[in-house]
């Protein structure tokens, strides 16, 4: 049977999410983009004690994730606009339960933020998917320089700005 492309992705990824798990002391995740979801492929833990355990199998809304954002920052403007733009003409009272589309002036900044990304190589996510909790990620790119995935660094608040202003991996 053929293989899927995500457990190939996976199998390829492994080793080098070991060893940066090892090297910088936390925890990595491999994700993918579907659509405005941030899919966890799969994780390597930290050995830490105080750590962020692993994602695997989760989903969470991309845009406020640090992998999904960087991927995200990939995307071009007007498909950015597709997913997240809300209608001018759309009442917040006729918007359904789970709707993200964003208002004009709320996209822009969005907009704003995910460019600052792309230009900089990375995206942070600082505990708005779990108190307590932070993230770096960076785009996963193929031959092309196409991003096909991320890599997510999550480490405990109480050591993000230690990452952050310390030497990058």
């Amino acid at each position: 049977a053929e293989r899927g492309w995500t457990r190939e992705s996976n199998d390829l990824s492994r080793p080098h999410m070991q060893a940066l798990a090892i090297l910088c002391g936390e925890t990595v995740n491999l994700v993918i983009r579907v659509g405005t979801q941030a899919r966890f492929l799969s994780s390597a833990e930290s050995a830490g004690i105080l750590r962020v355990g692993g994602r695997q199998g989760q989903v969470l809304d991309a845009e406020l994730t640090a992998g999904g954002r960087i991927l995200l920052a990939e995307l071009p403007r007007d498909t950015l606009a597709q997913l997240y733009l809300r209608p001018a003409d759309l009442a917040d009272d006729e918007r359904e339960w789970g709707d993200r589309r964003l208002p004009a002036d709320e996209f822009e900044r969005f907009y704003r933020e995910l460019s600052a990304a792309r230009a900089v190589g990375f995206a942070v996510n600082v505990q708005q998917t779990e108190e307590g909790v932070a993230a770096f990620g960076v785009a996963i790119r193929n031959r092309a320089r196409t991003a096909v995935g991320a890599l997510s660094v999550a480490v405990p608040f109480t050591r993000f700005r230690q990452h952050s202003e310390g030497p990058p991996v």
